[in-house]
């Protein structure tokens, strides 16, 4: 019975610390419109980036090279509506807001 408990109380925190990471895309846009001080039209141009990566890039099969090329891609969108000095800001934020979209090797 004891063993039962232990297992269920690991089970519930592995999925409650697997929530904390940060996917929801008005949360994330939310994050960065702050800190990178985007205008309307840049929150807005922001957002339809990540919505129209979110389904592809958080597939769970998806191959190393194929997951970083729409990586790649998707910063490069970012890259076309930001400054120079917000889109180093917004690389310094990635890591720390959505590390898992950092680059995979093979």
């Amino acid at each position: 019975m004891r063993k039962i408990t232990i297992i269920a109380f690991l089970a519930i925190s592995l999925n409650v610390l697997a929530q904390d990471k940060v996917t929801d895309i008005k949360t994330i846009t939310k994050i960065y419109s702050s800190e990178l001080k985007l205008d309307k039209n840049q929150a807005k141009q922001f957002k339809s980036i990540l919505t129209n990566y979110k389904e592809e890039l958080y597939q769970k099969n998806l191959e190393t090279k194929a997951f970083n090329a729409k990586v790649k891609l998707q910063t490069l969108e970012i890259y076309n509506i930001l400054s120079k000095e917000q889109f180093k800001t917004y690389l310094k934020l990635r890591s720390k807001h959505q590390p898992e979209l950092s680059y995979k090797f093979q």
